[in-house]
C-alpha cells in the first residue's frame, strides 16, 4: 500500500499524470466559465453545475461532482492549482494513481455534500478545496502511520553527522567540488 520506500526525488515529476490531468481539467473548466460569462457569475456557475442546494435537493446530484472542478475567480483557481501540484503530486506518489484519484474525488464529493448541507439556499458553491484538504489529510495519515520508519531514517542521518555537515557534503558531491579541487 505505501510506496514511499521505492521513490526517488527525481521520479516525482514523471509519475504525477493524474495530478496534472486534474489540473488541466480545472483550468479548462475555468476557461469555459470565463468564456461563457465569468467564473464569478452565479448564473453561469449554477448553469454549469455549481452547488445549488435547491437543485441538488430536486435530484441533480451530479452537481456534487461537477462543482469540484469549478473555481470562482482566478485567485481561487491559482491557490487550489498550486496546492494541487504540491500536495497532489506527493499523494499520487505515496499512494498510487488510483488511490490518489479516489482520495481526491471522495474528499471533494464529501466537501460538496457538506456545502450542500450547510450552504445558504441562494448561494452557489464551487471549488476543490475539500479535495485538496482530503489529500493533505491522507499525507498526514501517511506520516503518522510511517513515523517509525521515517524516524529510523532521521536517526541514521544523525549517526552520519549533523544535518548541516550532511547538507554541505551533499552540495559538494553534487557539484563535484570535493573531488576536482584536490591537491
Amino acid at each position: 500500500m505505501w510506496r514511499a520506500e521505492k521513490l526517488r526525488l527525481n521520479e516525482f515529476g514523471n509519475k504525477s499524470k493524474a495530478t496534472y490531468a486534474i489540473l488541466v481539467i480545472n483550468l479548462s473548466v475555468w476557461m469555459l466559465l470565463t468564456i461563457l460569462g465569468g467564473s464569478e457569475n452565479p448564473q453561469i456557475l449554477r448553469r454549469m453545475g455549481g452547488i445549488d442546494s435547491s437543485l441538488i435537493h430536486s435530484g441533480e446530484y451530479w452537481r456534487l461532482l461537477t462543482a469540484i472542478f469549478m473555481h470562482v475567480g482566478i485567485i481561487h483557481l491559482a491557490v487550489n492549482g498550486l496546492s494541487l501540484i504540491i500536495i497532489g503530486k506527493l499523494v499520487e506518489q505515496f499512494f498510487g494513481t488510483i488511490r490518489f484519484v479516489s482520495i481526491y474525488l471522495i474528499s471533494g464529493i464529501g466537501g460538496s455534500i457538506a456545502s450542500y448541507t450547510f450552504i445558504d439556499p441562494h448561494v452557489v458553491g464551487a471549488g476543490a478545496s475539500a479535495a485538496i484538504f482530503g489529500c493533505l489529510g491522507a499525507l498526514g495519515s501517511f506520516f503518522l502511520i510511517k513515523h517509525q520508519s521515517l524516524g529510523y531514517i532521521n536517526a541514521r542521518n544523525r549517526q552520519l553527522g549533523s544535518p548541516r555537515r550532511l547538507y554541505i557534503r551533499d552540495i559538494l558531491r553534487t557539484y563535484d567540488l570535493s573531488y576536482t579541487h584536490r591537491g
